[in-house]
C-alpha cells in the first residue's frame, strides 16, 4: 500500500471516532508514521524501560514515542501484548506527561491520557471493520 493510499484508508476508517477532530488527526498521523517510519517502533524494546528512560530524561520526545507506540500496538497488535492493562497505563501516563510538557496547549494529549482504552477499542473496531459493498 502506497503512503497516500494508507493515509486515505486511515482517514476513511478513523473519521468516525468519538474524539475531538485534533485527536483523530493526531491518531491518523501516529498510525501512518508507525507504518512508514521504523524509528518509532518499540517492538524490540521493553516499554517499561523506554518509559523509565523517558521519566529520567523528562524529554517530550521520549514520552511521545512511548505513548504513540502504546496506542499503535494496542490497536494493531493487541495479541502481542503480555500485559495490555500495563500498556494502557504507561500510554496514558506518557500522554499525560506530553500534555504537561506542552503546558496543555494541545488538547489531544489530554484526551488520549484520559480516554486511551476507550479510543483504542473504538479505533480497533473502525480500522478492522468489514467494508460493505
Amino acid at each position: 500500500m502506497k503512503n497516500d493510499d494508507l493515509l486515505e484508508y486511515l482517514e476513511e476508517r478513523l473519521a468516525c471516532l468519538d474524539a475531538a477532530e485534533d485527536t483523530v488527526s493526531y491518531i491518523i498521523s501516529v498510525f501512518h508514521a508507525m507504518n512508514t517510519s521504523p524509528d518509532k517502533d518499540l517492538s524490540d524494546v521493553s516499554v517499561v524501560l523506554a518509559y523509565s528512560a523517558a521519566l529520567q530524561s523528562g524529554a517530550f520526545e521520549g514520552f511521545q514515542v512511548v505513548a504513540d507506540w502504546c496506542l499503535w500496538a494496542s490497536v494493531y497488535v493487541p495479541e502481542s501484548l503480555d500485559s495490555p492493562d500495563l500498556i494502557f497505563d504507561i500510554g496514558m501516563k506518557s500522554y499525560d506527561a506530553c500534555d504537561r510538557i506542552v503546558l496543555k496547549t494541545w488538547p489531544c494529549f489530554n484526551e488520549l491520557s484520559l480516554r486511551l482504552p476507550e479510543i483504542v477499542y473504538e479505533a480497533r473496531r473502525s480500522v478492522f471493520r468489514q467494508l460493505t459493498p
